[in-house]
């Protein structure tokens, strides 16, 4: 995509991760897409990092300059609960070690000298969906992130609904199993849906049925091998599928969103093999018959920068801002 004219509005967004820091430099079509990645040398503490996130913003700024764009501010995501006033990170995940209760926000801005925002991972891929994605045009999305952990955010009315204390869209917590057998899940508590649904815990799934390894929780040999006809492979994505999609299902009958987005690192899983069945499922469930719209996401792995981005570029973000998620 092209830029816009010169003197035009830009955005920076950053994505934290705790392998990786992903920023980019977008314009309000969501074009100038520059992105710069580093990893994040998360074991030398937040200074460190801090001091690799305003690099990465000071050369996206400089190119900015160079095109003549105008940058607004500084919208950064990290997985996590946020503080929807103060922008701090209430809790975070284990790779980010020194996180918890850092005032990202404010050491950022006097860093690098520009207004900036942190907000919750999953809430801005919602924002970036809605705003430049899969959702361009719909006012109510739901937006569920299905990778590593499972999250989701609801944008209603053009604006991201973080409730009360920036936690909500806390999907991956919504309890799908009662039965004293029920999976753990990370969180430590039993029957959620995260530890069926996730992609480690389909992976674990698969090697207890199957008889194999851990695997280290990586769904991509399963993934393979159902492509090749596994059957337990098959069996064991199905059920997940099934699960995934009564839960979202029932979180849009309550919700009654116009479109459900998935995003997320299994968002690239084949249709016939898994998405297919989340949306026969998800669309039982719910009980208008005006359903939902289903699609997956169209910004990929990039929807949490771009999203952040966003919150530079339209202020109904600001008036619910940041919250809860974890999938990276």
């Amino acid at each position: 995509m092209s830029c816009l004219v010169a003197g035009s509005d830009a955005g920076i967004g950053v994505d934290l991760g705790g392998t990786k820091i992903a920023a980019v430099l977008i314009d309000r079509e969501g074009g100038c897409r520059e992105q710069v990645v580093v990893s994040t040398r998360s074991e030398r503490g937040p200074a460190a990092v801090l001091v690799d996130i305003a690099a990465a913003i000071r050369h996206l700024t400089a190119l900015a300059g160079e095109r003549g764009l105008r940058v607004r501010g500084v919208g950064v995501a990290s997985a996590g609960i946020v503080d929807p006033q103060r922008g701090v990170l209430l809790t975070v995940t284990d790779s980010l070690p020194g996180f918890a209760n850092h005032d990202l926000q404010a050491d950022l801005a006097a860093e690098v000298e520009l207004p900036v925002r942190v907000l919750n991972d999953v809430h801005a891929m919602a924002w970036g969906e809605q705003r430049l994605g899969a959702g361009r045009g719909v006012q109510d999305v739901l937006y569920v992130a299905v990778g590593t952990g499972i999250g989701g955010a609801f944008t209603h009315r053009g604006a991201v609904n973080v409730g009360a204390h920036g936690s909500a869209g806390d999907i991956g917590h919504v309890v799908v199993d009662r039965a004293t057998t029920a999976r753990r899940c990370p969180c430590g508590r039993p029957g959620h849906l995260e530890a069926y649904a996730s992609g480690p815990a389909i992976a674990a799934a698969y090697a207890q049925v199957a008889g194999t390894a851990g695997g280290g929780g990586d769904l991509r040999p399963v993934v393979e091998r159902a492509r090749h006809g596994d059957r337990v492979a098959r069996t064991v994505l199905e059920d997940a599928a099934v699960l995934l999609g009564r839960a979202v299902g029932g979180i849009a009958s309550f919700l009654d969103p116009e479109l459900v987005v998935f995003g997320g690192g299994l968002a690239g899983i084949p249709a016939t093999l898994f998405w297919d069945r989340v949306t026969a499922s998800l669309q039982d469930e719910v009980r208008s018959p005006l359903g939902p719209m289903v699609a997956r996401s169209a910004l990929g792995s990039t929807a949490a920068a771009i999203g952040a981005a966003t919150t530079t570029l339209w202020p109904a973000f600001g008036a619910t801002s940041s919250g809860h998620g974890g999938c990276e």
